[in-house]
């Protein structure tokens, strides 16, 4: 199946003009990982918080990461030729673009406040899910997509506000 869908990908894209749909194939790709988004992944992550949050934060990243892989494998011929000669994102950067803008965008100032709290928590004494946090954690830095930008701006800053104000509030306590 996989070698079915691929050559039927690469004989729509090696035609001569006006038969060739490498355009609306990029195009394709683009619109059917942002349907599955904003579809099936976004309403998921709609409504809740704290560590079911992450939870299910971490099931969604990951399976986006396989969806992703695959449809770079299917649209392979276009990441080859397409991309390269038009100059756009490739697939996989698209798809990571997708993820960030549909769901991380999204859902990050919850998520960031789900995880501070978290560690409010066990400071407090409590124990927490500790791998939850450590996989948003790296979620954050994948999506500064090879910078830390994402970490830095979306989660570092409000930990050390909130690291502040709760050690300001130890202290007079």
């Amino acid at each position: 199946e996989y070698s079915e869908c691929y050559t039927t990908l690469y004989d729509m894209c090696t035609q001569k003009h006006p038969h060739n749909f490498s355009a609306q194939m990029y195009e394709r790709h683009s619109l059917t990982i942002s349907s599955y988004l904003e579809r099936s992944v976004r309403s998921a992550l709609d409504g809740i918080s704290g560590v079911e949050l992450l939870e299910e934060m971490t099931k969604r990243w990951k399976n986006h990461q396989i969806m992703n892989k695959w449809m770079e494998n299917f649209f392979m011929y276009l990441d080859r030729y397409y991309v390269t000669f038009h100059y756009k994102d490739p697939l996989k950067k698209s798809g990571m673009m997708k993820f960030k803008e549909i769901i991380f965008d999204h859902v990050k100032s919850r998520l960031t406040k789900s995880i501070t709290d978290l560690i409010e928590q066990e400071r407090e004494g409590n124990i927490i899910n500790k791998q939850a946090i450590m996989n948003c954690i790296s979620l954050y830095e994948a999506m500064g997509m090879n910078t830390l930008d994402a970490y830095i701006h979306d989660f570092e800053k409000p930990l050390l506000e909130q690291t502040s104000v709760y050690y300001q509030k130890k202290t007079t306590d």
